[in-house]
């Protein structure tokens, strides 16, 4: 699949940032964390500035609990237009963590003026407001959230069922606040 292209790129040009910051998130992805810092730090080395590698390196410091170093890497990773979102939102799970609830929600705002329809912004949002007491922006938030889920934007499946698919929910921890979003589980297998 996809892993292999991006390998046959790197037996190319052993330096192709794009291939590494791809791969390293495919690794990632798969569990395999050293391997992936490692094409993350290699790509680094080439372009200090690139977005895949930062914002995989960030997750794994976060993993880490490196929040410095973290804070870093998404601020970086930020900057590229693909990974603001997903970025922005790391570094208010940081801010919640550390107890900064306004700048969560203020990094969760800029979250959604990327991707207004980011459930994890939302989700942010949400914790960020219950957590600094605004009861106000909380149930804003929820609604956003239920109506997402009424008008299909926000697609979770409870009748019927598919082979190989299950919905599961993710509980995302920051600090001692933990939050769920709603995932799809596929499988696929072959004889």
């Amino acid at each position: 699949g996809a892993a292999k292209l991006l390998a046959r790129a790197l037996e190319k040009d052993p330096c192709f940032v794009p291939a590494l910051g791809e791969l390293a998130a495919f690794e990632f992805r798969r569990g395999n964390v050293r391997r992936a810092e490692q094409l993350a730090e290699k790509a680094l080395a080439v372009d200090t500035y690139d977005g895949p590698a930062n914002f995989i390196t960030g997750e794994i410091a976060m993993d880490r609990v490196q929040m410095e170093r973290a804070r870093e890497r998404f601020g970086v990773a930020a900057l590229d237009a693909a990974y603001r979102p997903a970025a922005l939102i790391r570094l208010g799970m940081i801010a919640i963590r550390e107890k900064d609830y306004a700048l969560a929600g203020q990094l969760a705002e800029k979250a959604l003026a990327c991707s207004a329809y980011d459930p994890e912004a939302h989700q942010l949002k949400a914790a960020a407001a219950r957590l600094g007491g605004d009861a106000d922006e909380l149930l804003c938030r929820m609604a956003k959230l239920t109506e997402m889920i009424k008008e299909n934007t926000l697609l979770i499946s409870t009748e019927g069922s598919n082979v190989g698919q299950i919905n599961g929910l993710t509980v995302i921890t920051v600090g001692d606040y933990s939050f769920g979003k709603p995932s799809k589980i596929t499988a696929n297998t072959y004889i």
